[in-house]
């Protein structure tokens, strides 16, 4: 049985069917029971789930060659600290580690939402008042909350910790969330292989969009900036990436490979040159030395044609080591991917109130079903006889945007698998179909849609199949009746799902 933070539920680690792995061998890990247990034994935590050996940092072999150590953050400085209330992006910005930059993104992302924040991180943790050796984290995970369990043992070669690093004040509450989530994964090195959108959607459990910039045969909205925009004033959060091969940005500062935060959108409207630019303000949650120096730079040679008053607006001189201006039109043009993410309400709802508050998604829809072989699983093709039989899932789009009358929607289909934690990513075919969905307008139909309706009717929107855990698309639709048809590529594969629809305004499945 889960237990409640909120509104929310949260389950444990190694309950059934709420993380997509199998049971745990030592069963439920339930925080406080073994917390109680080591303080009444006068031990500390040793997690038989995710031991202090190789097992949980390599997929395979070790390619060390001297022994990994795995030290408690008493044993690496004198004084560690969680300290869960002064968070602040400062505590993840490190530049040499061997964290992933996404995984860096994400956290330094999430540190800039304390709501958010505290959903992940549960209060009350620390080294000093009872401590036992273990800490817990909150993720979400296909529909729901999973409380993570783990010690506080930290891998270290040659006596520096290989992954994340401490940047601020000895706090490690970057490095066991880390640990949490690595668990959560299967082992550290698979963090190297996360996809930023997943590990996304598993801190926040947000819809995250995913726009390829560079490549001359992928179209970009052309109105990507007022999506920035809105997704801004959504609370939405928003990274950005260089591709590895453009080593020639490197003279301005910029490094190949690297994830940038967006912490800001602004479209500034300078009145002296009756122009108005479309900016974005970055963050490099690795540091260091190097930093941007072409245009909107500290370094940019135009600042004296820029009005005080425009300086002021856009806060030049940031506290922020690492942070920076820089045109949307270069980043458009020689950056790899954006990626936006798109909140849930349900974290804030015990903040705020939903109805009243434009800062967030107004719904949130999530519908889990499945597709069975010879009864619900239709296959793609809606000329076939067998597509009706997919699941049917009814939307009502009634209120429109100001803008333009239309209704946005952001739908996303996720397939639930029983994935294996050694699994690497060229093995992802053994667990993953290809998946999409279909959108009909509804004029005078109701009930179940048979094969007649698919074969004279034309879709409104479709999501191209695609191998991955979850497909998303914008939609801009006109007020109306809708169905979404999710489904596999082929018939009679077998898979449950979860369907999600958040939209703008107050809309609703019906």
């Amino acid at each position: 049985m889960p237990y409640w933070r909120g509104n929310i539920p949260v389950y444990y680690w190694g309950e059934r069917n709420t993380t997509g792995f199998s049971q745990n061998v030592s069963g439920i890990q339930d925080y406080n029971k073994l917390k109680e247990q080591c303080l009444s034994r006068a031990t500390l935590f040793e997690d038989p789930e995710f031991p202090a050996n190789d097992s949980s940092i390599f997929l395979n072999e070790s390619n060390y060659p001297n022994p990994i150590v795995w030290k408690r953050p008493g044993e690496i400085v004198e004084d560690p600290v969680f300290n869960v209330r002064t968070f602040s992006r400062q505590d993840v910005a490190q530049e040499e580690s061997k964290a992933s930059s996404w995984y860096l993104s994400v956290l330094t992302l999430l540190s800039l939402n304390k709501q958010l924040l505290n959903q992940v991180i549960p209060e009350s943790q620390s080294f000093e008042d009872d401590y036992a050796g273990i800490f817990h984290f909150r993720f979400w995970q296909y529909g729901h909350w999973v409380d993570i369990v783990v010690d506080d043992r930290l891998p270290t070669h040659q006596g520096q910790l290989i992954y994340a690093r401490l940047s601020n004040q000895s706090r490690f509450w970057s490095l066991l969330l880390e640990k949490a989530y690595a668990k959560l994964l299967g082992a550290y090195e698979k963090l190297h292989f996360g996809l930023v959108t997943e590990a996304l959607e598993d801190f926040t459990s947000g819809l995250v969009e995913e726009y390829t910039l560079n490549d001359k045969e992928v179209k970009v909205p052309n109105d990507l900036y007022e999506i920035m925009l809105k997704a801004q004033e959504k609370s939405s959060l928003m990274f950005c990436s260089v591709p590895w091969e453009a080593k020639e940005l490197l003279s301005q500062g910029l490094k190949p490979g690297r994830y940038y935060c967006i912490t800001r959108v602004h479209r500034l409207e300078v009145v002296t040159a009756a122009r108005t630019y479309n900016l974005l303000r970055l963050f490099d949650p690795q540091g260091g030395k190097s930093e941007w120096r072409g245009e909107w730079s500290v370094y940019w040679p135009e600042w004296k044609n820029i009005p005080e008053q425009n300086k002021e607006e856009l806060a030049l001189f940031s506290d922020h080591d690492g942070e920076f201006w820089i045109p949307f039109e270069f980043v458009l043009a020689n950056f790899w991917m954006l990626h936006i993410c798109n909140l849930s309400p349900l974290p804030f709802q015990e903040f705020s109130n939903e109805d009243d508050d434009e800062t967030l998604w107004r719904t949130i829809y999530n519908i889990e079903a499945e597709w069975v072989r010879g009864s619900t699983a239709g296959g793609s093709d809606p000329l076939s006889d067998s597509f009706c039989l997919n699941p049917q899932c009814g939307l009502q789009l009634s209120d429109p945007d100001k803008e333009d009358n239309m209704c946005t929607a952001v739908i996303a289909l996720m397939q639930k698998f029983a994935r294996n934690r050694k699994d690497k990513p060229e093995n992802i075919t053994n667990y993953l179909y290809l998946i999409g969905f279909h959108v009909y307008n509804l004029t005078e139909e109701s009930g179940f849609l048979g094969q007649r309706f698919f074969k004279t009717k034309k879709f409104v929107a479709n999501c191209v199949h695609n191998r991955r855990r979850e497909v998303i698309q914008r939609l801009k639709l006109p007020p109306g009746d809708y169905v979404i048809i999710p489904s596999t590529l082929l018939p009679n594969q077998e898979s449950k799902f979860l369907l999600r629809v958040f939209t703008e305004n107050k809309d609703k499945v019906v």
